[in-house]
């Protein structure tokens, strides 16, 4: 079983303890497709959007658009552009997180191949790397069309309703990376974040 999370953690990204943590992370770019992310955020009904925290992990060129967005969609309570973190520090945040969401318009790799082997439940685009040769739609994940924000939503709605789907998909999650050795995942992460 995951622990909620750690005191230290809590205090540095304001989360509160009954609330869902959602986290994504990469370089802010394009091609990432964080604005994505946003929209589909965006669509979630208020109650749901009232149990959520978003915390996006990265910069880049983009970091300004998303802010942008972010207050445009008047979503400044639920979604926060942090900074990108120590490695350690990022994969706390994932292993702390209900639900980790790679929204690429294109990936080579990034980052579902480690929330994976952290127990936590991807919700991943065709186009993310890793999300598609790793996630067993509908068994320890979700896949769905990048620029299908309904589609998105959708899954989004599902893993925040429903805590015993994000407990078994986050278990099955982890048993399918072990299949994949770790310094494989490690080399791969740390060449894509490079």
């Amino acid at each position: 079983a995951k622990f909620k999370y750690s005191k230290t953690l809590q205090n540095n990204i304001l989360v509160k303890e009954d609330q869902i943590l959602i986290s994504a992370g990469s370089r802010l770019v394009f091609d990432k497709g964080f604005d994505l992310l946003i929209s589909g955020i965006s669509n979630l009904n208020k109650n749901l959007l009232n149990k959520i925290k978003v915390k996006i992990v990265g910069s880049g060129e983009e970091k300004d658009n998303l802010n942008e967005m972010i207050i445009r969609y008047k979503l400044e309570n639920i979604i926060e552009i942090i900074p990108w973190m120590e490695f350690d520090d990022f994969k706390m945040l994932i292993f702390n997180s209900d639900i980790f969401i790679h929204p690429a318009r294109f990936d080579a790799y990034g980052s579902s191949a480690l929330a994976m082997a952290l127990g936590t439940p991807v919700i991943g685009s065709v186009n993310s790397g890793a999300s598609i040769e790793r996630i067993d739609h509908g068994e320890n994940g979700f896949i769905y069309e990048p620029n299908n924000i309904l589609e998105l939503k959708k899954y989004m709605e599902l893993l925040i309703n429903n805590n015993y789907l994000r407990q078994e998909m986050g278990i099955k999650a982890r048993k399918k990376s072990l299949k994949y050795g770790s310094t494989i995942v490690a080399e791969k992460l740390i060449k894509e974040l490079i």
